[in-house]
């Protein structure tokens, strides 16, 4: 399998998470400069995302979530979903809110950088609407070392590249507090840095990071 990638982006960071747990080979493919890509790259995403999943049999998946779900279901021998429904559930709501509500605020500020102009309200706005998304996301998870259960899950995939996002922005003018009120996702940097799988993906971003550093 082909997995077009940017090694910063949470997005292609869950697929290899996923990819890392279930043992899956995973060719890696950089994907074209941007945001934006490039408009040629609707041929092979045609909302212009990644991660892109190209399948051993030609088939092209694109988005997130519809990428986990494959992977889950083509290869069950090392599940990701547990069997109750209830924990089914619980980890389907932290991957939306992450999804839904976290990445999609704080992306645009971390590609802006800390020294755009932001006024005051848009940044409180933002902080407070991460914040409770991030609570909710807080009263779901376990103290570790797994986001939920005795194993690593989808919550871990979907939280692990979100926590590094989120120490970024934590030095940026008004989000200092983004993390106050939630221990359990604070900890979770170094419980996710102790699991192997997670930690190799960390490891590339945190690589990815200091290149685009000292590029800059």
């Amino acid at each position: 399998m082909k997995l077009y990638n940017k090694p910063l982006s949470p997005y292609c960071a869950f697929i290899r998470i996923i990819a890392e747990v279930k043992d899956l080979p995973l060719k890696l493919i950089d994907a074209p400069a941007g945001p934006p890509l490039p408009e040629s790259f609707r041929e092979i995403s045609p909302m212009r995302r990644i991660p892109v999943l190209v399948t051993g049999s030609g088939e092209t998946l694109f988005e997130a979530s519809v990428i986990a779900e494959y992977l889950e279901e083509r290869f069950p021998e090392k599940p990701m979903m547990p069997a109750d429904p209830k924990d089914r559930a619980q980890i389907r709501i932290i991957m939306r809110l992450l999804d839904l509500d976290v990445l999609p605020s704080i992306i645009p500020v971390l590609l802006a950088g800390p020294a755009s102009l932001q006024s005051a309200e848009k940044t409180a706005k933002i902080s407070t609407h991460v914040r409770h998304a991030l609570q909710t996301v807080e009263a779901r998870i376990s103290s570790g070392p797994y986001a939920l259960g005795e194993e690593v899950t989808l919550a871990d995939a979907w939280l692990a590249p979100t926590r590094f996002l989120l120490e970024s922005l934590r030095h940026f003018p008004g989000y200092e507090a983004i993390l106050e009120d939630c221990p359990k996702i604070e900890g979770y940097k170094a419980n996710a840095e102790g699991i192997p799988e997670i930690a190799a993906v960390l490891g590339e971003m945190q690589d990815a990071r200091k290149a685009l550093a000292k590029a800059s």
